[in-house]
This record gives structure tokens, sequence and C-alpha cells, in this order.
């Protein structure tokens, strides 16, 4: 059985040397791919933010319309249930418009803390995608460094 002799110190460090310039055009590219994939992921997450944030004032403005036109007739029918009671006409006409602005205005009062809650969600705001692929880029290049000077 034959021993193998290293090769000449100057093949060995050009060996490396090859080795370190493949790790590193190797990592410069996988480093192009990474800001490529987050570049991606934002841009898709600021679309979706984008079109939701659309969807959302269309959709408002059409129900406070109609939400408009409900409250009107729950004042009427409010007052006309006042003045059936017995009540003074002058007392009807701010007591009714009162209890509905005062009900209406809790309703939107809770409302618009959960949409300020799940817009504060910090899970919704991270690129999971590249944040992943990242850490398993780390373990590949520190793999590679290892196996370079092994």
């Amino acid at each position: 059985m034959e021993t193998q002799t290293p090769p000449p110190p100057s093949q060995q460090e050009a060996g490396l040397g090859d080795l370190l310039r493949q790790l590193r055009d190797e990592a410069e590219l996988l480093i192009q791919q990474e800001i490529k994939l987050a570049r991606q992921e934002t841009q898709e997450m600021v679309q979706n933010y984008i079109w939701a944030a659309f969807a959302i004032l269309a959709g408002a403005l059409v129900l406070h319309a109609a939400f408009i036109v409900l409250l009107w007739a729950v004042t009427s029918s409010l007052m006309s249930g006042f003045e059936a009671a017995g009540m003074e006409e002058q007392v009807v006409l701010w007591v009714a418009p009162l209890a509905v602005a005062v009900v209406t205005g809790i309703v939107g009062f809770i409302l618009l803390q959960r949409g300020k809650a799940k817009l504060n969600d910090p899970k919704r705001a991270r690129p999971h995608k590249t944040i992943k692929t990242l850490k398993e880029d780390q373990e590949w290049t520190e793999s590679k460094i290892k196996n370079a000077m092994s």
C-alpha cells in the first residue's frame, strides 16, 4: 500500500486560497440572494398593506353612509317612543340623540382599540422567510469555513 505524500506547501496554499476565494464568491452570491428575497418579501408586505388600506377605506365610506342612516332611524324611533311615554317634546329632542351618540361612541372606541392592537402586532411586521434563510445561510457558511480550515 502506497502512502501519499502531501503536496508541496505552495500547492497547499494555492488549494486553501482557492477554497477561500470560492467560499467568498459563494457567500457573496448568497448575500445577494438574501437581499433579493428580503426586498421581494418587503414589497409583498407593502402591497398587502396598501390593498388592505384601500379595502378598509372603501368599506368604511360605504358603512359610514349606512351607519348615519341607521342612527337617524334609531334616533327617530327613540323620539317616538319617548313621546309616546309622555316625555316633553323639548326633552325628547336632546335626550334621544344623546343616548344614541353615547352608545355609538362607546362602540366606536372599542372598535378603534381593537384595530390599533392588530396593527401593532409585531408578528405581522417581520420578514419570516428571510430571517429563516439567513439563519440557514449562517449555518452553511460556518460549516464551509470549518471544512476549509480542516
